[in-house]
């Protein structure tokens, strides 16, 4: 079921995100199997096979090596947070009064 009017969310343009980041995740997220590029293809995407900078690999190292201690510039505000987890019940109680007295096990099962 879908609706005529639909719009897909906009993304909203934040620093530090370049056009080839943009590119490389409209090409990744092509909703078409056919139309998107293989793995293979999207490995070579000028994204993913640029060289790192020498200070973004040590702050990646940093984080890697020490997540209680890094802080993630990264997180956005804009995102709700995750709601409480509900308390569902292990066993859903029958409603009937019937017993299992007096029955065979062909009837139980």
């Amino acid at each position: 079921m879908t609706k005529s009017n639909f719009q897909p969310p906009k993304r909203k343009d934040k620093p530090g995100r370049t056009n080839n980041f943009h590119h490389f995740v409209k090409l990744a997220l092509t909703k078409n199997p056919k139309k998107r590029p293989t793995a293979e293809k999207l490995l070579q995407h000028p994204f993913v096979s640029q060289p790192l900078s020498r200070t973004l690999a040590i702050e990646l190292l940093d984080k890697a090596n020490n997540p209680d201690h890094s802080t993630y510039n990264d997180f956005d505000d804009d995102d709700p947070e995750p709601e409480s987890p509900v308390s569902v019940p292990h066993r859903i109680r029958s409603t009937s009064r019937s017993t299992r007295e007096g029955k065979t096990l062909s009837e139980i099962n």
